[in-house]
């Protein structure tokens, strides 16, 4: 299928961009009841800090949309809308402690499990404890799933209220998008539209989010591949035949006024990644800068979110499912300069660029391949592009530059691009290019 149209227009288009904005739903006060938890100090076992994962974000009234990734962190200067414990730390159980400076009347509660990502973040099995009892008030187990889950126990004054989480359903980060402390009843259809299943979303670029290309097939070769930038780093994305995923990388020298092409990577998942009758959908979206790729037909539901940093060389793969698989990462087409190995690293060079690939939970093998070391749910790739002055500095870089901080990475992104689409934009449309908004 030739696309290489797309590619000579989207060069000129994607140079920077910004995630959507993303539009709450209603808040507890807006279906007339009052959260207790709102005015309660709110402590946790542990908080996803460098994600800003905070437990009080479980009263902050807000609750990301099953699915919506990134959207769960923005706007970037603020917390996260949803909280989450360390969960390499926590395996799996976590707690929260609701304390109030004098007694509040509660008789129930209401989570909503943390579902931006993966169902499997939500909690599982629970217990209620009020006051500092020693025997819960409620117990049970939470459904995998978005939306409200209600817990009721006897109407009891107290000034502490403790939800202890004994596991969950397995995902990387289990938590809670939010979490209702309640003194009275209230309608289920009251609680169902704080968390719609299809929630209403604000685009403020229409015109320019309208422009997303998407595609429900492979493509032959690289003619057919979206591409990716930010200046220095380019790339050209695209889905194979047998649903590999390929990311040709090229740097850009703007001194010497060149192009050094740096080899492409190949990713298999296993189970592959389904291409047959419109299974795939690959989106390249100009307004945040990315391509997303999504297995629509496979059990584990694969999202790959690919992006090019704003800030610094870097590509980032990530790669969320609904059930653990595996992954390899190939280096091809390297050049004349074999991959080297070590650790959870490789690394390649041509010239005076080169590129160090590396991802947590994969190892590097002999052949210059990222194998993961067991099936997982959660990947975080990333190809660092490198150049010094000559060739004969690169392999001393490669082997230092450290591991991006990909949290870090995520926020100054979008602050870049959102700053860029505030300076202003045109959109030309209409039948014959007549209709003009600016």
């Amino acid at each position: 299928m030739p696309r290489t149209t797309l590619l000579t227009l989207t060069l000129l288009c994607i140079v920077h961009a910004a995630i959507n904005t993303w539009c709450p739903q209603l808040a507890a006060e807006d279906v007339g009841l009052e959260n207790l938890a709102a005015k309660a100090k709110i402590s946790a076992s542990s908080e996803l800090k460098e994600q800003k994962l905070f437990a009080a974000s479980v009263a902050d009234g807000l609750i990301a949309p099953q699915g919506c990734g990134l959207l769960e962190v923005l706007p970037a200067d603020k917390p996260a809308k949803s909280w989450a414990v360390v969960g390499k730390e926590a395996k799996g159980q976590g707690e929260l402690v609701f304390e109030w400076k004098v007694p509040v009347e509660v008789n129930q509660i209401v989570y909503f499990g943390r579902t931006p990502w993966v169902l499997q973040e939500c909690f599982k099995e629970y217990e209620v404890y009020l006051n500092d009892a020693k025997q819960p008030a409620a117990k049970g187990t939470f459904e995998m799933k978005h939306g409200p889950q209600r817990v009721r126990f006897a109407k009891t004054a107290t000034r502490k209220l403790r939800i202890k989480f004994l596991s969950s359903y397995g995902g990387p980060n289990p938590g809670a998008a939010e979490v209702l402390v309640l003194g009275k009843e209230v309608s289920d259809a009251a609680l169902a539209a704080m968390a719609p299943a299809s929630p209403p979303v604000v685009r403020p670029w229409d015109q320019l989010t309208g422009q997303n290309i998407v595609w429900n097939s492979p493509s032959k070769d690289a003619s057919g591949a979206m591409p990716l930038g930010n200046g220095s780093v380019l790339t050209n994305i695209w889905v194979d035949p047998q649903g590999d995923l390929l990311i040709a990388l090229a740097r850009s020298d703007p001194d010497k006024k060149t192009t050094i092409g740096l080899g492409r990577v190949r990713i298999k998942l296993d189970p592959p990644l389904s291409v047959e009758k419109q299974s795939l959908r690959q989106t390249l979206m100009f307004s945040n800068g990315a391509v997303e790729i999504i297995g629509q037909a496979d059990k584990a539901r694969p999202v790959f979110s690919i992006w090019v940093d704003a800030n610094q060389p870097t590509l980032h793969v990530q790669l969320r499912c609904q059930q653990p698989v595996g992954v390899n990462a190939v280096v091809e087409h390297a050049g004349k300069a074999k991959p080297t190995t070590g650790g959870d690293r490789t690394t390649w060079h041509k010239g005076n660029a080169g590129c160090v690939m590396r991802a947590g939970g994969m190892k590097a093998d002999a052949g210059g391949t990222l194998r993961s070391e067991k099936p997982n749910m959660s990947f975080d790739l990333q190809i660092q592009v490198v150049s010094t002055k000559t060739s004969a500095e690169i392999e001393k870089a490669l082997t230092a530059i450290p591991k991006a901080d990909v949290p870090a990475a995520i926020r100054g992104h979008v602050t870049a691009w959102r700053e860029f689409w505030a300076r202003g934009s045109i959109f030309i449309g209409g039948k014959d290019g007549d209709a003009i908004t600016r």
